[in-house]
């Protein structure tokens, strides 16, 4: 869905060990640089790259999504999966991703957020949300309506959105 190409420079916000990195590297044949700001994860995914033959494509470094230590306009794409709930800004951390990706480039964001269902005073969805917040390690999970708003404040054009808890599945979410 992105469009990515071999050869490009892709930056992966929130990248955790980088498994999906090393898929996205390996299947795609782009270069991925993984942001993180723990330095375990980052030891240990390295570590899996090199141990996948993957070093030389992907590379995870410690930063601070909120203000990356990237030269503007760098990456071809960048992507985050289920990370960037975590900050305390959507704005904020939508900027600098702004900032880092080049004119016409990419952003893809798999985000955990809330729909416009979600009833704050029933004591149901509450705990569901709640459940998530815990599980996840998530402050407060911001509504779908608040991500959108950040993403084109900061200068984003919304060309495809999907909501996967509305999938008429079996079971559903």
């Amino acid at each position: 869905m992105m469009g990515l190409r071999p050869g490009m420079k892709v930056l992966d916000v929130g990248c955790g060990v980088g498994g999906p990195a090393r898929e996205i590297a390996r299947f795609s044949n782009v270069n991925i640089t993984g942001l993180n700001n723990n330095d375990y994860q980052i030891e240990k995914g390295n570590h899996y790259n090199k141990q996948y033959g993957l070093d030389k494509q992907v590379h995870l470094v410690k930063g601070d999504f909120m203000q990356m230590d990237f030269e503007p306009e760098s990456f071809d794409a960048v992507y985050a999966i289920e990370a960037t709930v975590h900050a305390p800004s959507l704005e904020g951390v939508y900027g600098e991703i702004y900032k880092v990706l080049k004119p016409g480039g990419t952003f893809g964001v798999y985000e955990w957020v809330m729909t416009d269902k979600y009833d704050e005073s029933n004591p149901e969805h509450r705990k569901i949300a709640y459940g998530i917040e815990i599980g996840d390690g998530i402050p407060k999970m911001f509504s779908a309506d608040v991500a959108i708003k950040a993403l084109k404040t900061v200068g984003f054009e919304i060309e495809y959105s999907r909501d996967l808890a509305d999938e008429d599945d079996e079971i559903p979410w």
